[in-house]
Formats: C-alpha cells, structure tokens, sequence
C-alpha cells in the first residue's frame, strides 16, 4: 500500500486513483470485524429462497417459460400483496382467509408457493417481472450469463462490457473497469488497447527498448533458457549460466 501511495506522489494524475483504492482497502479492514460480528449475532442455516431477516410472502423463486428459466418474487408489504394478485389476474387471492394479512401468508407460505408458483409457469419471464415491477412488486429474473452480456439494460447503460485486442484471438468482450472518474476515465485494455499478453510476448520491448539489448543478446538469452518465449513444458530441461549484469530480472520472460 505504501508503494502505490508513493508512487502516486510522484506521478500528477495518479493520486486521486490510488487515494480512492487506500480508502476502499482502508474501509474494507474496518468493515471486517463488523460482518464478523453480524455474522455471529444472527443465527444460520438452510432457508432456501426465503429471508430469515425480513418477513415476506410471497416470497421465492419461481418456474417460467424456458429451460431453467425462474422468477424472483417478494412481497414485503399488503400494497405489494394486492398489487400481485391484480397482476396475476388474480383478486380472489388476497380474499382467501389465508392470506388476507402477512402474519397468516406466512403461517401458509407452502400453500402461497404452490398458487403463486403456477401463475408464472406458462409465461415469459421478463414480461411477468416488468409487470410486476410497474405494479410495485420487488420482482427480478434469474439471469443467466447471456442476459447479463447481451439484454440486461442496468448494464447495457453502465457500458460495463468492452472489448480489448489480443495478439492471437483478435477482438474479444471483457468487463470494464467498474469506478469511472470525470477526468482520468479508465479503460480496461490501457493505452496500448491491449488484452492479456501472451506467453513471452513483450520480451522483444522489455529488454530491447527498455533495457537497451540488441536483437541478438535477446536471441541469445532465449537459446540459452533464459528467458523463454513460450512455457516450458514438464520434464523439460532448463539450462542455467550465470546471471549478466543488467539482466537479473525475468521481465516478460
């Protein structure tokens, strides 16, 4: 930590980024003993769907149209309660002696489940839940990592997947740098546009631009098993001199 405090001193344009990093590891530690704590004042086990915490009925995931495809639904409140069941089509639910308050929806959850649960099993899961939502009522699908890439729009709006260029693949998506600031914007690839590099990749910019060796000092160093190009494969032998001055180090090896 107090390398990239150090660092960012002496870099203009630095400090703000790795102020906000000290700050997020510096609260994490202190939030740590806190969760610990919560953790230990609640007591834990298996609750399935439903929140032990905070009272709701319904409350679950439940089965639509799709393969796997399912359907989260809570409600907290009576308004919420109502406003499911005219959704649903359904008004004569919130009549039935059962459910008519919270404390007796959740005295028959199982029975709640099973009608509730058969309302959205021949629907498309993302129409039910806008309804509901547009009713009031707390509703989200299950998503999958196809929803999340290509139809989520809390995503979609946050620009949150971009791409970067490979040496050997091409173009291809990866996530974002999720904090943007107003005047050092980050971007996931860094100036050169670059994804992960390959196995030994910049060897030739490592020790030749940076380092200030010749083509074949570099050619050298590789005949010779110090440096590498490509992993080494098991059972391989590995040749060993000793160390150059000026080439201690394995950079992009």
């Amino acid at each position: 930590m107090l390398v990239i405090r150090g660092t960012a001193t002496r870099q203009p344009g630095m400090r703000c980024s790795c102020c906000v990093l000290f700050q997020h590891l510096h609260q994490a530690r202190l939030e740590g003993p806190d969760r610990l704590h919560a953790l230990q004042a609640h007591p834990h086990g298996a609750h399935g769907t439903r929140s032990p915490y905070k009272p709701a009925a319904p409350q679950g995931v439940y089965p639509c149209v799709g393969e796997d495809r399912w359907l989260a639904i809570a409600c907290f409140t009576e308004a919420e309660w109502h406003a499911l069941t005219g959704v649903a089509g359904h008004p004569e639910w919130a009549e039935d002696r059962r459910f008519v308050d919270l404390a007796r929806r959740l005295a028959h959850q199982e029975a709640l489940d099973t009608l509730v649960g058969g309302w959205p099993r021949s629907q498309e899961g993302y129409k039910v839940m806008y309804n509901l939502q547009q009713a009031g009522v707390p509703a989200g699908v299950c998503q999958t990592a196809e929803d999340r890439c290509d139809h989520d729009p809390q995503l979609a709006a946050l620009h949150w997947l971009t791409e970067v260029t490979g040496a050997k693949i091409g173009r291809w998506p990866v996530a974002e740098v999720a904090g943007k600031m107003s005047e050092s914007p980050a971007y996931i690839g860094g100036r050169l546009d670059c994804g992960a590099p390959g196995y030994g990749e910049d060897n030739d910019y490592a020790y030749g631009e940076l380092l200030g060796m010749s083509p074949q000092e570099i050619k050298e160093l590789a005949e010779e098993g110090v440096i590498r190009t490509a992993p080494r494969h098991r059972g391989q032998a590995v040749l060993r001199r000793p160390h150059r001055r000026g080439v201690h180090c394995q950079t992009g090896a």
